[in-house]
């Protein structure tokens, strides 16, 4: 599972994440329903930001719009799911300017 952007540091605002899955066999995964949860890890006294998107298959990879309201750390929660096979997620840290 690896994890990509359209532009790095992420801005605040609109950004496009893109999220590419293989099998064993390097062969690209498109049966999958990819879920991403990006937040920025809490901090005391400001309001949790916290979102849920299901990424949308184009091509050979799943991509989706990250609105990131603040510049800041960010972390991306990747879950994977496919017919018959285990569940699969990976955290990824992401930087926002």
């Amino acid at each position: 599972m690896t994890l990509s952007v359209d532009r790095y540091p992420l801005v605040k605002g609109d950004n496009v994440l893109n999220v590419k899955l293989a099998d064993a066999s390097g062969k690209p995964v498109t049966d999958a329903v990819v879920n991403v949860r990006y937040y920025m890890p809490p901090m005391p006294g400001m309001a949790p930001m916290d979102f849920n998107t299901q990424a949308v298959l184009k091509g050979d990879k799943y991509v989706l719009s990250a609105n990131i309201p603040m510049e800041g750390g960010w972390k991306a929660e990747v879950s994977t799911a496919r017919p018959g096979q285990p569940a699969a997620s990976a955290t990824f840290n992401l930087d926002a300017r």
